[in-house]
């Protein structure tokens, strides 16, 4: 565990033998969801050098959504 917030959780692992940081949804609600879902897709189209890059979005076992960066 890296850092916790209101929204969620920031971890780091590995994917693909590369170190990642993986954002996890703290929230089930549909809005909350919804929102977290419009994230993922801002930071899919975002390139800079000084942002990590968005690799992917999954889901874990109970439904929350993870950010792949």
């Amino acid at each position: 565990l890296l850092g916790k917030g209101a929204y969620g959780e920031v971890w780091r692992a590995t994917f693909n033998g590369t170190l990642v940081a993986v954002k996890k949804n703290q929230h089930t609600d549909q809005s909350a969801q919804k929102t977290f879902e419009a994230e993922a897709a801002i930071h899919s189209r975002l390139r800079h050098p000084n942002i990590l890059l968005f690799l992917g979005m999954s889901r874990d076992p109970t439904g929350k959504i993870l950010l792949v960066m």
